[in-house]
């Protein structure tokens, strides 16, 4: 069984800072790996062969999938039968001989031997009686010799040597090994014995003792020839039947096994030091020293070469980790090797993803030129295969261990005034050359200023500064700063010299930075500011560095009739090159009606370079949130478990005291009025609480109110449950309640006063802290209270803690309910396509369990107060049960091209609602589809489910359902650090999972009970599809043109709404694609018979366990301020039929692996809701692409003498863009017809339309 490595390999062109002895390029393969799990463990001594294994998928703490490496050529030969991989569950290849003939390891549990000869496993024999299964771990070089391990049922385990030179193995294991007592000197319920290392020619091998246990284990020597062992780092003495250990070296704990330096005696090896950490240790039985490595603790050891070279991966405790290797007194981490030598980027070049990861070292040829690692914190495990032309015993010397920098200002930075420079190695540093040494060059390459001083930062001996005479820097002009070669040597080195280091810097004007672009755009109706969906972006005219102790940035209401601000919030902020995102710890909502500000203090931000900060700048904002009352008999609740959230709550802390360390463990700072706590950290029932429990002692004023709450009728009750913390205190609880039409989204001294003097205190009472005072469970006390006389009215609930130097109060399970007496359900569209009226109807029923009411009355009112139709029984007997399901005789008159806003007035018995709704009356038919987020990966043995499903969608609507499928289940390979952040935002955890236009998370397949499929009437995918491609559209998305040149993504985008619309507050989330990515797809379902599953069920092209499977639409990349978008391109009111357009530029992502097979995905997103309001997605037309495009589903654009000919199967619109958006020209038909645009030359995005899709292709006119 033999496959061909995918075409991962990166081969160095040219080779920087190394001499012609080195001038063979290097090659770096990324190795296809058939499973989930798949690894390299092993190389031949000569480097010429390769040997490793994976997760069985039969058992997944089992291994299977052994394969032999051809090296050079990069064939896999995988080492079972076809079929064995389902069947035998334990198949290792561990180690193998320099010729590739013979292969050690296990098959079907048992130390066997694999012979290229017969392609056939030999089942290797144990004289040790009772030891049932093992493996074989090495070779010798010469295939004469090898060594194992074998266990028994109670996990006793032991050694195993073998001679192969005749014609059948034979078992040759010393019966003099060590005791298996452990490092403490005493027999361990286990008995083990495992082997490490076997040297080249047979005759020492290395063993481990009492490897089970932590801090007990200790490691021989046994030679083959004396018949004699030796404890490395101990003197081992017999005491008894136990043994004595001395340790011979000081520093080390424990030494846990070790592999032999090629062609010595010599030992290294894991070593483990006080506090667990990990090191590595030498041992030579020539002096019988062992000495722990240099710089070696917290890395993991890989192994020792030829020269002695020794290689480690970091950090110890993950396995996120980059290897390196010691090469004389310095460690060399192999990405900055391969950097320097042959100018490879590890991320970009070889791992092909953000992260770059090289990985955990596995193994090492004798010479060093073969190297293998394995990137464990990937799914499937990234499989490195390393060629060198040099050993890295002879390269590294030849590395710029100095070369590894960050400098600041960053490199291009514009500012006006240069003061200083920092650089920052990755190595300690001594300072060698003059004050003066550092030049600035202009444009010209005249020196105009040097630096007035040289030095090392006190604080951290890595920083090198250098500071200028605040040296003006011309507008518009380039300058360079150049630190000469040797001005710096690696601390204690004076042989390790900086190479020379040039950085480049622009002039801007002397003035204050300023933002250029704000979003949400001044004067925007904004309901809500955060940091994960709606934060305010602010653009500045230069790349932006904070002011030390400088301003803030703050959050204020304003007054409509005076215009005095009072601050509502501390907004925090983060810096991206010229942008500054700002947002509050806690969601802060904006209220209707309310005028609010967003402003940057003057000096908070200044240049780059720490000059000309800013100004104060402020945006405005009107207020657009509106509370949402919860529907049913329920108005309010909160339990607490998901912390105190902003959509229940506002907090107030009007006393400013420092908390006492008792609540200071429980997480309170002094900005905290209310927290949230339980009994321990197991427990997910949380409570609110607030204390009184201050350093110096004094009296809370601690807030925590409610959001705005409805009360419909005379029947509402609040409930909610109360304790104390300590007997000895008396703890009061009060609770307010404060009726009022204003909405509050935050609590400022002013409104706290009217809750204070204008509400109603209707709870005042003396907690109790039950019968345990440590505990919450079962001590709480059930508070009900009638809320009967605010019938009708909006009101708000405040518990106030105000208790002088007593301990504390916990609150949990507040309800707000009401007895529901009736219910209506609105039938009438939300929206409807360029009609004069509209039918309102709805159904109407009783809900009250005892009550009987006589008489109903429904009214249809419009938006000017009158009434258009109402429908009345007053003799009608209602009781549960009843329902009246009605139209209005008169319809309701709409405008085309405006949202219509009506109410219902319900009158049953002696009861009244008044229910508010809209429709939205469009103009034009818009192109409605719909965005699939799909939470996916290849290990994810489920996830054949979403195929499916997108399946049937894409074949039930086609180019209307638009899927993301989102690749970050465990690691995936084809996951980004953009994935990852998309997948957190919109919380999905569990695969497959997904949403529908931002919908709830859903599953793609209903699976019953009884294990029956079902795509639809379930809840699932298809189900949510259909409802939002039933629902209008308000707006067209179109994308003009998709590009990709010069290193980045250019899409130009249309919006066009269908209605005039105000107040609002929409983003555009920009999302590139990959198709044709060829990997593995775990697949649970594959011995299921279920017609629905087609390919992936029992008998089907994809019926395995796991199958090789090409995957499209994979999220690469994006752009948003956030995943929510960015906000600025449309604005807050637009108008039906205009056409509003935005320009994107999204940066490559170095994990694509062919940007020929990118595509864009352009989402229109209300900011408020964080719901899609339409989205379109264009193919990538990348530069050099030229004359003739593919056909693309019966459309294709070509170019001949200077005209566009385009060839449209149905009639279509065909529309020449320039890259920048404008249009050349313009033409319609079907069949063959031309576009034509004399007098342009250069490249043109032609988009095709057709009633039911668009395309784009990108030409170049001559």
């Amino acid at each position: 069984m033999m496959t061909k490595s995918c075409a991962y390999s990166f081969i160095a062109a040219t080779m920087l800072g190394v001499g012609m002895a080195y001038a063979q390029s290097p090659v770096f393969t990324k190795l296809e790996n058939r499973t989930n799990s798949g690894s390299l463990e092993s190389v031949s001594d000569n480097g010429e062969w390769a040997v490793g294994y994976g997760k069985s998928p039969l058992d997944e703490m089992l291994y299977s999938y052994p394969r032999l490496v051809n090296v050079k050529t990069k064939e896999s030969k995988f080492l079972f039968k076809p079929g064995e991989e389902d069947k035998i569950a334990e198949m290792m290849a561990c180690d193998v001989t320099d010729d590739g003939s013979m292969v050690i390891g296990q098959y079907k549990g048992q130390p066997a031997l694999w012979k290229a000869s017969t392609e056939e496993w030999t089942i290797l024999p144990v004289s040790t009686k009772g030891f049932t299964s093992g493996r074989g771990t090495q070779i010798t070089p010469d295939g004469k010799y090898a060594i194992g391990t074998v266990t028994n049922p109670n996990w006793n385990e032991t050694l195993v040597l073998w001679d192969l030179t005749g014609e059948t193995p034979v078992d040759i294991t010393p019966d003099n090994l060590p005791k298996p007592i452990s490092l403490y000197g005493q027999p361990q319920q286990y008995e083990q014995i495992r082997s490490c290392d076997l040297s080249d020619d047979g005759s020492k091998f290395i063993g481990l003792v009492a490897f089970s246990y932590a801090g007990e284990c200790w490691t021989f020597i046994y030679d083959m020839k004396s018949r004699s062992w030796e404890a490395i780092g101990y003197e081992v003495s017999e005491n008894g039947k136990n043994y004595e250990f001395k340790a011979t070296g000081d520093g080390y704990n424990f030494l846990e096994g070790g592999k032999f330096r090629p062609g010595t005696d010599i030992v290294a090896g894991p070593a483990y030091l006080s506090g667990d950490i990990e090191s590595i240790y030498t041992y030579d039985p020539s002096d019988k020293k062992v000495v722990l490595v240099d710089g070696a603790e917290g890395k993991v050891f890989g192994s020792i070469d030829a020269d002695g070279a020794i290689y480690a991966s970091t950090p110890s405790g993950n396995p996120l980790r980059n290897w390196e290797v010691k090469v004389g007194k310095y460690w060399y981490d192999f990405k900055v090797v391969a950097s320097q030598l042959w100018d490879v980027n590890w991320a970009n070049d070889v791992a092909h993803d953000d992260y770059g990861y090289s990985g955990t070292f596995s193994a090492t040829s004798d010479n060093g030129c073969v190297l293998i690692s394995n990137d464990y914190s990937s799914t499937p495990y990234d499989i490195y295969l390393l060629e060198i032309p040099a050993s890295l015993s002879e390269l590294c010397p030849t590395v710029n261990l100095l070369d590894n920098y960050i400098v600041s200002p960053v490199n291009n930075s514009a500012f006006s005034i240069l003061k200083e420079v920092r650089v920052v190695f990755d190595r300690n540093i001594d300072v060698v050359g003059d004050y003066n040494a550092v030049s600035l060059l202009d444009g010209e390459g005249q020196v105009v200023a040097n630096s007035i001083s040289l030095s090392a930062d006190t604080g951290d001996s890595r920083v090198l500064t250098m500071a200028f005479r605040n040296r003006r820097l011309e507008v518009g002009e380039n300058y360079t700063v150049v630190i000469p070669a040797g001005v710096v040597n690696m601390a204690g080195d004076s042989e390790k010299v900086n190479s020379e280091i040039r950085v480049n810097y622009k002039g801007r004007p002397a003035e204050p930075v300023n933002p250029v672009a704000v979003s949400p755009e001044n004067g925007a109706s904004v309901s809500r500011i955060n940091a994960s969906s709606n934060p305010v972006a602010f653009t500045f005219d230069a790349e932006i560095a904070p002011v030390e102790n400088g301003g803030g940035i703050y959050l204020y209401s304003v007054d409509s009739e005076s215009d005095k601000r009072e601050r509502i919030a501390q907004l925090s902020g983060s810096i991206n090159g010229n942008m500054l995102v700002v947002y509050p710890v806690m969601e802060q909502r904006l209220a209707l009606g309310t005028t609010y500000e967003v402003v940057i203090e003057a000096n908070t931000v200044s240049d780059i370079s720490g000059s000309d900060p800013n100004v104060e700048y402020a945006v405005r904002y009107d207020g657009a949130y509106i509370p949402q009352q919860q529907g049913g008999s329920e108005l309010f609740s909160a339990d607490f478990n998901g912390g105190i959230t902003s959509d229940k709550w506002m907090l107030y802390d009007g006393d400013g005291l420092e908390p006492a360390d008792t609540p200071a463990q429980w997480g309170f700072v002094k900005e905290y009025p209310w927290w949230v706590a339980r009994d321990d950290e197991g427990s997910t029932e949380m409570a609110a609480v607030s204390h009184s429990m201050y350093s110096p002692a004094g009296q809370s004023d601690d807030w925590m109110v409610s959001t705005q709450i409805y009360l419909p009728d005379n029947t509402g009750m609040l409930s909610f449950k109360s304790q104390s913390f300590r007997k000895n205190c008396v703890d009061k609880l009060k609770v307010y309640v404060y009726a009022t039409d204003d909405i509050y989204t935050a609590l400022t001294p002013t409104i706290i006063d009217r809750f204070r003097y204008s509400g109603d205190l209707i709870y005042d009472e003396v907690q109790s802290p039950g019968e345990v005072e440590d505990l919450l469970a079962g001590d709480w006390k059930e508070n009900t209270i009638k809320l009967d006389k605010y019938a009708g009215k909006n009101i708000y609930i405040a518990f106030v803690n105000d208790n002088r130097n007593q301990s504390a109060v916990f609150v949990d399970d507040v309800l707000v309910s009401r007895d529901l007496k009736f219910s209506l359900i609105n039938l009438t569209p939300e929206s409807i396509l360029a009609k004069d009226q509209v039918e309102v109807k709805g159904i109407l029923s009783i809900e009250s369990m005892t009550d009987t009411y006589k008489g109903y009355a429904i009214s249809l009112i419009d938006s000017e107060g009158n009434t258009v139709s109402t429908l009345a029984d007053a003799d009608e007997e209602m009781s549960k049960g009843w329902t009246k399901e009605f139209t209005f005789d008169a319809p309701l008159s709409t405008e085309i091209g405006k949202e219509v806003k009506y109410s219902i007035d319900v009158k049953v018995g002696d009861l009244t609602d008044l229910l508010s709704y809209s429709v939205k009356n469009l103009a034009i038919q818009t192109t409605k589809r719909v965005v699939v987020e799909e939470y996916t990966g290849q290990g994810c043995p489920n996830c054949p489910l979403g195929h499916v499903a997108l399946d049937i969608l894409e074949k039930d609507f086609g180019e209307l359902i638009l899927p993301l499928a989102i690749h970050t289940y465990t690691g995936d390979f084809f996951s980004t650090p953009e994935a990852v952040a998309l997948t957190s935002f919109l919380g999905m955890n569990a695969a497959p999972t997904g949403r529908i236009n931002r919908g709830p998370i859903v599953s793609p397949i209903d699976v019953s009970d009884k294990g029956d499929y079902a795509y639809k009437n379930c809840g699932v995918w298809y189900d949510y599809a259909v409802a939002e491609l039933e629902d209008y559209a308000v707006a067209d998305v179109d994308i003009i043109s998709a590009t990709f040149e010069d290193g980045k993504y250019n899409v130009n985008v249309e919006v066009k709404y269908a209605l005039d619309m105000d107040n609002q507050n929409v983003n555009i989330f920009t999302v590139v694609t990959e198709d044709q990515l060829k990997g593995f797809q775990v697949n649970n379902r594959y011995s299921v018979a279920d017609e629905l599953l087609g390919e992936w069920g029992a008998g089907g092209l994809y019926g395995q366990p796991t199958v090789p499977y090409t995957f499209n639409d994979v999220v690469r990349t994006w752009a948003g301020t956030t995943c929510n978008g960015t906000g600025g391109y449309v604005p807050s009111s637009v108008k039906g039929g205009e056409a509003y357009t935005a320009t994107i530029e999204i940066p490559n992502q170095s994990s694509i692996m062919d940007n020929n097979n990118t595509k864009v995905t352009v989402m229109l997103i209300d900011a408020e809701s964080q719901r899609v309001i339409n989205a379109a997605r264009s193919d990538v037309a990348v530069a050099g692409v030229d004359g003739v495009d593919a056909d693309r589903n019966g459309i294709s654009v070509s170019v001949e003498n200077g005209v566009i000919v385009v060839k449209s199967n149905e009639s279509a619109t065909a529309t020449a863009y320039s890259v920048a958006g404008n249009v050349i020209a313009s033409a319609s038909g079907e069949g063959v017809f031309n576009v034509n645009a004399e007098g342009f030359n250069g490249v043109a995005i032609v988009v095709v339309k057709t009633s039911n899709r668009t395309e784009s292709f990108k030409v170049v006119l001559k």
